[in-house]
């Protein structure tokens, strides 16, 4: 089922404070409206009745897709999931995910509605920005899977965004090498691991340095 509950929430522009609805979890087949919520933003947009000030709310969500079996908890740095798998009762075949923010949540979305593997997807960003421009420090720059397409010779692509502290641009990669991080991944054997799982830049890292030995 989807949870919310109203809290009062002071605008941070002319500190009006106002009741604000939180969802802390989202079922997108009984509540599929609010999966486009997610999407477009607006599940967590606060806007001041008085001064008409927007800001997003960040506050922990659980959003559960029981036809594709995917749970995803969103908690923000130091905030600890409401419970493990085990206490969500029998879900087998389910797989569980954490992330940090609100973008890895959309992205995960994302990733799912196109059927695609988030290991892989993870893999191939942090490949993908170890071949940009050697000269300028990509350490820190985040990059979100925006979905796949056609570039101009109609060629299947995938498109990452890529953001940095001064501009944000955009990478297009063939959809072959998807392909080709795909059959690493397969390679590594099946998902293992209990818990809610950070499938992130950290664990592209590790699988990329178990290549390497």
């Amino acid at each position: 089922m989807s949870s919310a509950g109203d809290e009062t929430i002071p605008c941070p522009e002319c500190k009006h404070a106002q009741p604000f609805t939180v969802w802390s979890s989202v079922n997108i087949q009984l509540n599929p409206e609010l999966k486009e919520k997610i999407l477009d933003r607006t599940i967590n947009k606060f806007v001041c009745e008085k001064c008409q000030h927007s800001a997003s709310v960040a506050h922990p969500m659980l959003y559960h897709d029981m036809e594709r079996k995917l749970m995803v908890w969103l908690v923000y740095e130091g905030a600890i999931p409401q419970g493990g798998p085990s206490a969500m009762g029998s879900l087998e075949s389910y797989r569980f995910r954490r992330v940090r923010s609100f973008e890895a949540l959309m992205e995960k979305i994302m990733i799912e509605d196109e059927k695609l593997d988030d290991r892989v997807i993870e893999v191939m960003k942090l490949t993908a920005l170890s071949m940009l421009e050697e000269k300028k420090d990509h350490t820190n720059d985040k990059v979100y899977f925006e979905g796949s397409g056609l570039n101009k010779k109609g060629d299947p692509v995938m498109s990452l965004a890529i953001i940095s502290d001064d501009q944000a641009g955009q990478l297009s990669v063939p959809h072959g090498f998807y392909s080709e991080v795909a059959r690493l991944i397969e390679a590594k054997g099946p998902e293992t691991g209990e818990g809610w799982l950070s499938i992130d830049r950290e664990y592209a890292v590790n699988v990329l340095k178990d290549v390497d030995t």
